[in-house]
């Protein structure tokens, strides 16, 4: 079984999951401290290519791409620790931004 974050709920079922399980085992909720995202572009004329992995100790979810051009784009749903993805990007890349399920933003300018 899998629970993601949705665009209708949120992260809303996550968290309620989390929650009930944390209580069915007995134990304080555990934080989702040590998030980290590793950004890397290289620029080839209009477009980017961007590499993004996730650094951190607990899953990334909905990994955004923010630039120059236009509106965010999606890069993933969700990025396991130490897993990576590369992406070509319209632009530049200004940030890449990531959510946990209690609502933390993680963001990074990405290097070149």
């Amino acid at each position: 079984m899998q629970i993601e974050p949705s665009c209708e709920y949120g992260f809303e079922q996550v968290r309620y999951v989390r929650e009930l399980a944390a209580a069915f085992k007995g134990k304080a909720l555990p934080l989702l401290d040590g998030a980290c995202l590793s950004v890397k572009q290289n620029r080839s004329g209009a477009a980017t290519e961007l590499w993004v992995k996730n650094t951190g100790k607990c899953n990334i979810y909905c990994v955004a791409a923010m630039g120059s051009k236009g509106p965010r784009e999606i890069i993933a749903y969700v990025l396991h620790p130490g897993e990576d993805t590369q992406v070509q990007f319209e632009g530049t890349c200004e940030q890449v931004v990531g959510c946990l399920p209690d609502d933390t933003v993680v963001g990074v300018r990405p290097r070149l």
